[in-house]
């Protein structure tokens, strides 16, 4: 038998009910999200089709909004444009890395990513190159990519017992504030079974 407990800023409780849910990736490959574009949004026809490093069945296929559309028209115009392309590659020189020889092709593509980003669009694919988390990320189903790290943001529903000095746990709940704390698991007399740390978490 399992059993589970809470402890933040030294307040622990027995757990009766706990589930929790990770997000996969947390730093999501560039390539899979590149594949990702070329085969929804490509640059020219043939890019949808081209070869990736990934099963090509794995890279999901999206059906394009009206929103969406627009966002890969103006990017491929702004890459195309001869006024537009030299300020375009000197900002992803700057933010991304590129060299000065980059295509149209790359250019498009990285507008496209940063822009798609910037509108909070495919999230849990895109690499998010801010690095921050915010409220609209979600899980990913897809474990196509490495993970970097051992940090994972989640989302978890726990159930305890009420007692007489749940004040603390109450505040935590009504003010929303930030709390580091762990899970802490226990297999039979096990005392070192699993831990799970959090931090920034809140209600």
């Amino acid at each position: 038998m399992i059993k589970a407990k809470i402890t933040i800023d030294g307040q622990s409780r027995w757990l009766n009910a706990l589930f929790y849910e990770y997000f996969l990736p947390v730093y999501p490959d560039k390539s899979f999200y590149r594949a990702f574009l070329q085969k929804n949004f490509p640059y020219e026809f043939c890019d949808s089709y081209s070869p990736i490093p990934f099963t090509h069945k794995k890279v999901p296929r999206i059906t394009p909004t009206i929103t969406d559309i627009k966002i890969a028209d103006d990017c491929r115009r702004m890459v195309e444009s001869p006024f537009q392309s030299l300020a375009v590659n000197e900002t992803l020189n700057f933010e991304f890395g590129l060299l000065d020889t980059s295509t149209e092709r790359d250019q498009y593509y990285e507008a496209l990513s940063k822009e798609r980003c910037n509108r909070f669009l495919d999230r849990g694919l895109n690499p998010n190159d801010s690095g921050l988390y915010d409220m609209l990320l979600r899980p990913s189903e897809l474990n196509d990519t490495r993970i970097n790290s051992s940090i994972a943001g989640g989302l978890f529903s726990i159930e305890f017992d009420s007692t007489e000095n749940d004040e603390f746990f109450m505040n935590w709940l009504i003010l929303g504030t930030k709390n580091e704390g762990q899970f802490e698991f226990y297999k039979g007399d096990d005392p070192h079974f699993m831990r799970i740390e959090f931090w920034d978490c809140y209600c």
